[in-house]
């Protein structure tokens, strides 16, 4: 992504690149088991993926679009689901920062509820 400088998986987790699109079912997590998971990811020869910020996913967010809310050129066979920041939401425990990618909305969400993740490295937001 030129803008930020972040390097995103193009498929989401439980997701695998055939070369022309994404196949698989997207895995959903629990907010802990997400940041676990991104701390364990290796892909394409890296080890440094993690959960983006609210900022960095809010930034691939295309408000143009709708079902899902994201460029699916760049991004083929995303869910419109609900996926993980690694931002907790200031003075709620309990809740972190999601984006719904099928509206692209920004909204805090249950740490318990099972979401999706799409995986960053890089950047400087």
């Amino acid at each position: 992504h030129r803008d930020t400088q972040l390097v995103w998986q193009r498929c989401v987790v439980g997701q695998s690149w055939t070369g022309t699109d994404c196949s698989g079912t997207a895995n959903l997590l629990d907010w802990a088991a997400a940041l676990n998971a991104a701390e364990a990811a290796a892909d394409a020869g890296h080890s440094d993926w993690r959960l983006p910020n609210r900022n960095e996913l809010g930034s691939i967010v295309e408000s143009r679009c709708h079902g899902p809310a994201i460029n699916g050129a760049i991004f083929p066979d995303s869910p419109t689901t609900g996926f993980w920041t690694s931002s907790p939401v200031s003075g709620q425990a309990a809740q972190a920062w999601s984006i719904d990618f099928d509206l692209g909305i920004v909204q805090p969400q249950a740490q318990e509820t099972d979401q999706a993740l799409r995986l960053v490295r890089g950047g400087r937001l």
